[in-house]
Protein backbone atom coordinates (compact mmCIF):
# COMPACT_ATOMS: atom_id res chain seq x y z
CA UNK A 1 0.00 0.00 0.00
CA UNK A 2 1.35 3.23 -0.65
CA UNK A 3 1.13 5.57 2.16
CA UNK A 4 0.35 8.64 0.39
CA UNK A 5 -2.93 7.42 -0.61
CA UNK A 6 -3.95 6.64 2.86
CA UNK A 7 -3.26 10.26 3.98
CA UNK A 8 -6.09 11.37 1.01
CA UNK A 9 -8.87 13.62 2.15
CA UNK A 10 -12.13 11.57 1.58
CA UNK A 11 -13.20 11.43 -1.79
CA UNK A 12 -16.44 12.38 -2.76
CA UNK A 13 -18.16 9.90 -5.35
CA UNK A 14 -21.39 12.50 -6.44
CA UNK A 15 -22.80 15.73 -5.55
CA UNK A 16 -26.29 15.61 -4.98
CA UNK A 17 -28.98 18.01 -4.73
CA UNK A 18 -32.24 17.12 -2.01
CA UNK A 19 -34.75 19.44 -1.00
CA UNK A 20 -32.71 22.24 -2.32
CA UNK A 21 -29.39 21.80 -0.68
CA UNK A 22 -25.86 20.27 -2.00
CA UNK A 23 -25.46 16.78 -0.30
CA UNK A 24 -22.42 15.48 -0.54
CA UNK A 25 -22.39 11.30 -0.77
CA UNK A 26 -19.40 9.41 0.38
CA UNK A 27 -18.63 6.53 -2.10
CA UNK A 28 -18.02 4.18 0.56
CA UNK A 29 -20.80 3.83 2.56
CA UNK A 30 -23.37 5.68 0.13
CA UNK A 31 -24.42 8.13 3.06
CA UNK A 32 -24.51 11.50 3.69
CA UNK A 33 -21.34 12.56 4.82
CA UNK A 34 -22.24 15.78 6.90
CA UNK A 35 -25.35 13.25 8.86
CA UNK A 36 -23.78 12.13 11.66
CA UNK A 37 -24.51 8.25 11.97
CA UNK A 38 -25.36 7.90 15.85
CA UNK A 39 -27.59 10.93 15.97
CA UNK A 40 -30.74 8.80 15.90
CA UNK A 41 -29.60 6.42 18.16
CA UNK A 42 -28.46 9.63 20.30
CA UNK A 43 -32.33 10.76 20.10
CA UNK A 44 -33.70 7.57 20.85
CA UNK A 45 -31.60 6.85 24.37
CA UNK A 46 -33.75 8.35 27.07
CA UNK A 47 -31.83 10.22 29.84
CA UNK A 48 -33.54 10.36 33.60
CA UNK A 49 -33.88 14.12 35.46
CA UNK A 50 -30.23 13.64 36.65
CA UNK A 51 -28.88 13.35 33.08
CA UNK A 52 -28.05 9.86 33.73
CA UNK A 53 -29.05 6.54 31.67
CA UNK A 54 -31.85 4.88 33.28
CA UNK A 55 -31.26 1.93 35.76
CA UNK A 56 -32.45 -0.49 32.83
CA UNK A 57 -29.25 -0.05 31.14
CA UNK A 58 -26.35 -1.35 33.09
CA UNK A 59 -23.54 -3.85 31.17
CA UNK A 60 -21.41 -6.32 31.93
CA UNK A 61 -17.88 -4.64 31.06
CA UNK A 62 -14.13 -6.65 31.54
CA UNK A 63 -13.70 -4.54 34.64
CA UNK A 64 -16.54 -6.56 36.22
CA UNK A 65 -14.94 -9.61 35.89
CA UNK A 66 -12.27 -11.77 37.71
CA UNK A 67 -9.90 -12.18 35.54
CA UNK A 68 -6.24 -13.31 36.93
CA UNK A 69 -5.65 -16.90 38.60
CA UNK A 70 -3.99 -14.86 41.29
CA UNK A 71 -7.22 -13.15 42.04
CA UNK A 72 -9.21 -16.42 41.80
CA UNK A 73 -6.95 -17.83 44.83
CA UNK A 74 -6.70 -15.19 46.81
CA UNK A 75 -10.34 -15.35 46.58
CA UNK A 76 -10.50 -18.72 47.32
CA UNK A 77 -8.29 -19.08 50.12
CA UNK A 78 -9.38 -15.86 51.95
CA UNK A 79 -13.30 -15.48 51.28
CA UNK A 80 -16.62 -16.67 52.36
CA UNK A 81 -18.26 -19.44 51.49
CA UNK A 82 -21.78 -20.74 51.05
CA UNK A 83 -22.88 -23.89 49.77
CA UNK A 84 -26.19 -24.85 48.65
CA UNK A 85 -27.56 -27.57 46.11
CA UNK A 86 -25.93 -26.10 42.92
CA UNK A 87 -23.88 -23.67 43.70
CA UNK A 88 -21.01 -23.20 45.88
CA UNK A 89 -20.23 -19.16 46.05
CA UNK A 90 -17.27 -17.98 47.33
CA UNK A 91 -17.45 -13.90 48.72
CA UNK A 92 -15.30 -11.58 49.53
CA UNK A 93 -14.79 -7.70 50.10
CA UNK A 94 -12.56 -5.95 48.11
CA UNK A 95 -10.89 -2.36 47.33
CA UNK A 96 -12.21 -2.26 43.71
CA UNK A 97 -14.90 0.44 43.28
CA UNK A 98 -17.03 -2.18 42.15
CA UNK A 99 -18.47 -5.79 42.90
CA UNK A 100 -16.50 -8.41 40.27
CA UNK A 101 -17.91 -11.84 39.11
CA UNK A 102 -15.71 -14.66 38.42
CA UNK A 103 -17.71 -17.99 37.05
CA UNK A 104 -16.14 -21.62 37.74
CA UNK A 105 -17.99 -24.34 35.39
CA UNK A 106 -15.90 -28.06 34.80
CA UNK A 107 -16.39 -30.43 32.32
CA UNK A 108 -18.16 -32.53 34.81
CA UNK A 109 -21.24 -30.51 35.04
CA UNK A 110 -22.04 -31.27 31.74
CA UNK A 111 -20.86 -30.80 27.71
CA UNK A 112 -20.24 -27.32 26.59
CA UNK A 113 -23.73 -25.99 25.41
CA UNK A 114 -24.43 -26.89 29.21
CA UNK A 115 -21.52 -24.91 30.93
CA UNK A 116 -22.48 -22.17 28.27
CA UNK A 117 -25.70 -21.69 28.84
CA UNK A 118 -25.00 -21.98 32.83
CA UNK A 119 -22.48 -19.50 32.77
CA UNK A 120 -24.84 -17.22 30.44
CA UNK A 121 -26.90 -16.93 33.36
CA UNK A 122 -25.33 -16.59 36.02
CA UNK A 123 -23.93 -13.67 33.86
CA UNK A 124 -27.15 -11.89 33.34
CA UNK A 125 -28.24 -12.80 37.05
CA UNK A 126 -25.33 -10.98 37.76
CA UNK A 127 -25.84 -7.77 35.63
CA UNK A 128 -29.13 -7.18 36.57
CA UNK A 129 -28.63 -8.04 40.46
CA UNK A 130 -25.73 -6.47 41.26
CA UNK A 131 -27.06 -2.74 42.56
CA UNK A 132 -29.09 -5.24 45.44
CA UNK A 133 -25.50 -6.29 46.86
CA UNK A 134 -24.14 -4.29 50.21
CA UNK A 135 -20.66 -3.01 49.52
CA UNK A 136 -18.15 -4.41 46.77
CA UNK A 137 -17.45 -7.54 46.57
CA UNK A 138 -15.59 -10.10 44.53
CA UNK A 139 -18.01 -12.85 43.85
CA UNK A 140 -16.81 -16.66 42.98
CA UNK A 141 -19.82 -18.80 41.31
CA UNK A 142 -18.56 -22.39 40.95
CA UNK A 143 -21.31 -24.76 39.78
CA UNK A 144 -21.67 -28.16 41.14
CA UNK A 145 -22.24 -31.47 39.03
CA UNK A 146 -25.90 -31.33 39.61
CA UNK A 147 -26.37 -27.37 38.07
CA UNK A 148 -26.33 -29.01 34.61
CA UNK A 149 -29.57 -31.22 34.92
CA UNK A 150 -31.74 -28.07 36.25
CA UNK A 151 -33.32 -25.68 34.04
CA UNK A 152 -32.42 -21.55 33.03
CA UNK A 153 -35.64 -20.40 35.39
CA UNK A 154 -34.55 -22.91 38.05
CA UNK A 155 -30.96 -21.35 38.34
CA UNK A 156 -31.94 -17.87 38.06
CA UNK A 157 -34.26 -19.19 40.96
CA UNK A 158 -31.57 -20.72 42.88
CA UNK A 159 -29.24 -17.45 42.35
CA UNK A 160 -31.53 -15.38 43.97
CA UNK A 161 -31.59 -17.22 46.86
CA UNK A 162 -27.54 -17.61 46.73
CA UNK A 163 -27.47 -13.02 46.25
CA UNK A 164 -29.63 -12.53 49.46
CA UNK A 165 -27.70 -14.44 51.51
CA UNK A 166 -24.74 -13.12 50.59
CA UNK A 167 -26.30 -9.60 50.71
CA UNK A 168 -27.38 -10.23 54.25
CA UNK A 169 -23.60 -12.34 55.42
CA UNK A 170 -21.13 -9.16 53.98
Amino acid sequence: MDSEKECQPRQVAALSIVGGQRVEKDWRFNRSVDKDPFSDAREKTKYNEKGCLPLERVTFTKADRIRTSIEYRTLSKNGNRHYSDHFIIISQANQVSRSRLGITVSKRVGKAVTRNRIKRTIREHFRLNRRFLTGWLDINIIARHSSGRIGTAAIRDHLARCFEVIAGKT
